[in-house]
Protein backbone atom coordinates (compact mmCIF):
# COMPACT_ATOMS: atom_id res chain seq x y z
CA UNK A 1 0.00 0.00 0.00
CA UNK A 2 2.90 2.38 0.77
CA UNK A 3 4.24 2.02 -2.79
CA UNK A 4 0.78 2.90 -4.14
CA UNK A 5 0.56 6.02 -1.95
CA UNK A 6 4.10 7.02 -2.91
CA UNK A 7 3.29 6.54 -6.58
CA UNK A 8 0.14 8.69 -6.25
CA UNK A 9 2.14 11.43 -4.52
CA UNK A 10 4.80 11.35 -7.22
CA UNK A 11 2.17 11.54 -9.96
CA UNK A 12 0.50 14.49 -8.24
CA UNK A 13 3.82 16.35 -7.90
CA UNK A 14 4.68 15.68 -11.54
CA UNK A 15 1.24 16.87 -12.68
CA UNK A 16 1.76 20.18 -10.87
CA UNK A 17 5.30 20.65 -12.18
CA UNK A 18 6.73 22.01 -15.37
CA UNK A 19 7.78 18.73 -16.96
CA UNK A 20 6.83 18.57 -20.61
CA UNK A 21 4.24 21.33 -20.33
CA UNK A 22 2.20 19.33 -17.83
CA UNK A 23 1.57 22.46 -15.77
CA UNK A 24 -0.55 23.91 -18.55
CA UNK A 25 -2.99 21.01 -18.44
CA UNK A 26 -2.83 20.04 -14.77
CA UNK A 27 -5.65 20.78 -12.38
CA UNK A 28 -4.93 24.13 -10.72
CA UNK A 29 -3.90 23.87 -7.07
CA UNK A 30 -6.60 24.74 -4.55
CA UNK A 31 -4.12 26.41 -2.18
CA UNK A 32 -0.65 27.90 -2.11
CA UNK A 33 2.16 25.53 -1.24
CA UNK A 34 2.69 25.39 2.50
CA UNK A 35 5.74 24.06 4.27
CA UNK A 36 4.48 24.11 7.83
CA UNK A 37 3.57 26.64 10.50
CA UNK A 38 4.90 30.15 10.06
CA UNK A 39 4.03 32.52 12.89
CA UNK A 40 5.47 36.01 13.07
CA UNK A 41 5.37 37.67 16.48
CA UNK A 42 5.11 41.45 16.42
CA UNK A 43 4.99 44.10 19.12
CA UNK A 44 1.19 44.39 19.08
CA UNK A 45 0.09 41.13 17.55
CA UNK A 46 1.00 38.11 15.51
CA UNK A 47 0.68 36.91 11.92
CA UNK A 48 0.08 33.34 10.83
CA UNK A 49 0.56 32.30 7.21
CA UNK A 50 -1.66 29.49 5.94
CA UNK A 51 -2.08 27.82 2.53
CA UNK A 52 -5.27 29.83 1.97
CA UNK A 53 -4.39 33.22 3.43
CA UNK A 54 -3.14 35.25 6.36
CA UNK A 55 -4.41 35.42 9.94
CA UNK A 56 -3.71 38.62 11.87
CA UNK A 57 -4.09 38.37 15.66
CA UNK A 58 -4.30 41.56 17.74
CA UNK A 59 -5.82 42.63 21.04
CA UNK A 60 -8.96 43.44 19.02
CA UNK A 61 -9.31 39.84 17.84
CA UNK A 62 -8.40 37.75 14.82
CA UNK A 63 -8.91 38.64 11.17
CA UNK A 64 -8.42 36.35 8.19
CA UNK A 65 -7.47 37.67 4.74
CA UNK A 66 -7.88 35.02 2.04
CA UNK A 67 -5.45 34.79 -0.87
CA UNK A 68 -6.65 33.46 -4.21
CA UNK A 69 -5.14 30.11 -5.15
CA UNK A 70 -2.53 30.20 -7.90
CA UNK A 71 -3.61 29.12 -11.36
CA UNK A 72 -0.31 27.29 -11.89
CA UNK A 73 1.85 26.15 -8.96
CA UNK A 74 5.29 27.82 -8.75
CA UNK A 75 4.64 29.82 -11.92
CA UNK A 76 6.41 32.93 -10.59
CA UNK A 77 9.58 30.95 -9.89
CA UNK A 78 9.73 29.46 -13.37
CA UNK A 79 8.83 32.78 -15.03
CA UNK A 80 11.67 34.49 -13.16
CA UNK A 81 14.13 31.78 -14.18
CA UNK A 82 13.06 31.98 -17.83
CA UNK A 83 13.37 35.79 -17.76
CA UNK A 84 16.85 35.56 -16.22
CA UNK A 85 18.00 33.15 -18.91
CA UNK A 86 16.35 34.83 -21.88
CA UNK A 87 16.77 38.48 -20.93
CA UNK A 88 19.83 38.19 -18.71
CA UNK A 89 17.96 39.94 -15.89
CA UNK A 90 19.06 39.34 -12.31
CA UNK A 91 16.91 37.05 -10.22
CA UNK A 92 15.30 38.25 -7.01
CA UNK A 93 17.10 35.57 -5.01
CA UNK A 94 20.81 35.14 -5.71
CA UNK A 95 23.56 32.97 -4.28
CA UNK A 96 24.09 35.27 -1.29
CA UNK A 97 20.38 35.09 -0.42
CA UNK A 98 20.51 31.30 -0.72
CA UNK A 99 23.54 31.07 1.60
CA UNK A 100 21.81 33.29 4.16
CA UNK A 101 18.69 31.12 3.98
CA UNK A 102 20.77 28.01 4.69
CA UNK A 103 22.45 29.85 7.59
CA UNK A 104 19.03 30.69 9.03
CA UNK A 105 17.92 27.05 8.73
CA UNK A 106 21.10 25.85 10.46
CA UNK A 107 20.54 28.42 13.23
CA UNK A 108 16.98 27.14 13.70
CA UNK A 109 18.25 23.59 14.07
CA UNK A 110 20.99 24.64 16.50
CA UNK A 111 18.48 26.64 18.52
CA UNK A 112 16.08 23.70 18.69
CA UNK A 113 18.83 21.27 19.71
CA UNK A 114 20.28 23.63 22.34
CA UNK A 115 16.88 24.97 23.46
CA UNK A 116 18.45 28.44 23.35
CA UNK A 117 18.62 31.51 21.15
CA UNK A 118 21.16 31.48 18.33
CA UNK A 119 22.46 34.75 16.90
CA UNK A 120 23.14 34.98 13.19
Amino acid sequence: RFAEIQSDEEATKNARGFVGGASQTATPPSTHEHFGPLIISCERGALRVTPKGLWVYTESGAQFTPIAAPRIARREVIDELVSALRNKTPTRYDGRWSAQTVAACVALLKSANADADVTL
